[in-house]
């Protein structure tokens, strides 16, 4: 019982240490969980460099909203919450991105023949890979990319958790990257 006693007191702690501005205990608490948080974050971006800012930006977040943070929480599960939403934003990001350079590539080479075929091929291709998916999967997919819903519009559709929507387009995505290479052999 005294465990969970201290744990409670050393939880709040940190809560009020950042509450109070002391910022000698707020750099401790960044020194604590900095390489903990860059390790979980880069499970998700997969780049160090990356990683290292998003763990940054919710400390700098943490600190900017200092005032609003509750003692009821537990300090360290927020900061692997924020950490993975940051992160998952990150992705969908740069996933945007991509989508448009590969948008500006394709309307720019609109007018060569030799692209054109190449780009039919390639949508072919990717059209394959994308009908192999496993159907909800697939349809996760269709429904996000295609017809531009967002995930909890998909979460209501199908009537399945935004979780399990998430998991889905994860899994869809690492798979069709697995098998895009293919594609330019």
């Amino acid at each position: 019982m005294a465990k969970t006693l201290n744990y409670k007191h050393m939880k709040n702690l940190e809560i009020e240490n950042i509450k109070n501005k002391n910022i000698v205990e707020y750099k401790q608490m960044f020194k604590n969980y900095y390489k903990q948080l860059v390790y979980f974050s880069y499970r998700y971006v997969r780049d160090v460099q990356i990683a290292e800012d998003i763990i940054q930006d919710v400390f700098v977040n943490v600190w900017n909203k200092k005032d609003m943070l509750d003692f009821n929480l537990n300090f360290k599960s927020y900061l692997f919450s924020a950490v993975r939403n940051h992160s998952l934003m990150h992705i969908n990001k740069t996933n945007r991105v991509e989508l448009v350079d590969l948008q500006f590539v394709v309307e720019k080479s609109d007018n060569n023949p030799d692209v054109m075929v190449e780009r039919d091929e390639l949508e072919k291709g990717l059209m394959k890979i994308i009908s192999e998916l496993p159907t909800k999967r697939r349809e996760v997919f269709s429904l996000s990319r295609f017809d531009k819903l967002t995930y909890a519009e998909i979460a209501t559709i199908l009537n399945i958790s935004i979780k399990t929507v998430e998991t889905q387009m994860s899994r869809a995505l690492k798979q069709i990257r697995k098998k895009l290479p293919s594609l330019y052999k």
